[in-house]
């Protein structure tokens, strides 16, 4: 079976803008969410439906959201989180400001 990697972004859009690069050996799914719950409740379902087998967050996650997520994926998946410098800080809230 084909290996199955999701990166998700916490963003204003949900699940059903997924889009996937698919891989000889893996596909690689892009998945927007609207929340953390979104985000664990999406992360079930492609356990379950594509046998997902790693995961990687997008920053906003955080550590806590990190956590969480691992915890809706399950032992066998890993998971990580983006980060970065604590000096990009102001750059990136006023990238990401409204």
């Amino acid at each position: 079976m084909k290996k199955v990697f999701a990166f998700l972004l916490m963003t204003d859009q949900g699940p059903e803008e997924t889009r996937t690069l698919p891989g000889e050996r893996m596909d690689t799914l892009f998945v927007p969410v609207r929340s953390l719950q979104e985000g664990c409740d999406t992360v079930r379902r492609l356990v379950a439906e594509q046998g997902l087998g790693a995961v990687e967050l997008c920053g906003a996650f955080g550590p806590e959201g990190a956590a969480a997520v691992k915890e809706a994926a399950g032992p066998a998946v890993a998971v990580g989180y983006v980060t970065h410098s604590p000096s990009e800080d102001g750059l990136f809230q006023t990238f990401f400001a409204e």
